[in-house]
């Protein structure tokens, strides 16, 4: 019995040790991007970033428009039935960037440009490429 009640101790322990862990490696002191620029969450210890918040959350929607359409922007087709994702986006000035993708057989480096405009209706982003060229 005295076995017993010290393994349930010893694993209540346990638990709460490795609970107090886990709550003590969540970052609660960051700065948050939040429509009216960045805030303070907690007591961060960096300063704000330099860049503004609405460019990020552009570079977002320009980011997750290349992953879904990348096939049908590349002037590159796929081949033996691979399926174009995208591996590596570096981001230029002036709207434009670098795309690195591949379909598993294939892999390919091309330059865009692009324009974001903000619908009035839902806030939320619409993406164009005015520009896409495969680099050799």
């Amino acid at each position: 019995m005295k076995n017993k009640t010290a393994l349930i101790l010893f694993s209540i322990l346990i638990i709460a040790l490795i609970s107090l862990f886990y709550a003590r490696s969540i970052d609660e002191d960051s700065w948050i991007c939040t429509e009216v620029g960045w805030i303070e969450h907690g007591k961060p210890s960096s300063l704000p970033p330099t860049i503004p918040c609405t460019e990020i959350e552009k570079k977002l929607a320009v980011e997750q428009y290349l992953k879904e359409n990348i096939s049908t922007i590349s002037p590159e087709k796929e081949v033996l039935g691979g399926k174009f994702y995208i591996t590596k986006i570096d981001w230029l000035e002036n709207n434009s960037g670098i795309v690195e993708y591949e379909d598993g057989h294939i892999a390919l480096k091309a330059t865009f440009d692009y324009e974001v405009q903000i619908n009035k209706n839902d806030d939320k982003y619409s993406v164009v490429i005015t520009n896409f060229n495969i680099l050799n």
